[in-house]
């Protein structure tokens, strides 16, 4: 394939970085792989970012993220982003390690990953520094968070708005049972969803 290149000598104040990107842009949407390797092998992130992310629709993921981690390594946020969703599916003890290691992209895609299901001492081992407080970072991902259980455990590590949630919920818990008493229908049915869940 021949890439539409822009002509510099037409347009002489086009950025050749832009014409790079629209260059690596054009060679992903046709699926040119190895033209895509070529250029990202001489040092042209555009095309590097752009393989990537081909050889991910693919299902490349563990390639897909050697070839994006020297980008994330130097601190580019999409593309430590990227490593981090590609390792879930591709290698999931360098997701933890760099989780552990404080990774901010790492350490969500891992809370995202164990938050459905897992035990609360999963939780903790993920959410928790040895100290058992919350990760710094992890504030954002759980604000985003519903489940009881994950709440709990942010509550238990001092995160600050998941102890308010967290006694908002006994209250209204609190409420149900005493309308679910009553013969409130409704309120029973919240009551027999919740039962069983441990929140002291």
């Amino acid at each position: 394939m021949a890439v539409n290149q822009v002509e510099v000598i037409d347009h002489p104040d086009s950025d050749p970085d832009a014409i790079r990107w629209w260059e690596a842009y054009q060679l992903a949407a046709a699926d040119e792989m190895d033209q895509l390797r070529t250029r990202a092998g001489s040092d042209d992130d555009h095309a590097r970012r752009a393989l990537a992310r081909l050889l991910a629709e693919h299902g490349s993921y563990a390639d897909a993220a050697d070839l994006i981690r020297p980008l994330a390594d130097a601190g580019e946020d999409l593309a430590s982003l990227w490593l981090a969703r590609w390792l879930e599916d591709s290698d999931p003890a360098e997701l933890w390690r760099r989780a552990q290691a404080g990774d901010f992209y790492c350490l969500q895609v891992l809370a995202d990953s164990v938050r459905w299901g897992a035990s609360p001492e999963k939780l903790r081992e993920v959410l928790y520094t040895p100290g058992g407080r919350i990760r710094p970072g992890l504030e954002a991902w759980l604000a985003r968070q519903c489940d009881v259980e994950v709440i709990r455990v942010g509550a238990e590590g001092g995160d600050e708005d998941c102890q308010r949630r967290l006694a908002r919920w006994h209250i209204r818990m609190a409420e149900y049972r005493r309308l679910a008493a009553a013969g409130d229908k409704h309120a029973q049915l919240w009551v027999e969803h919740w039962r069983g869940v441990s929140v002291s």
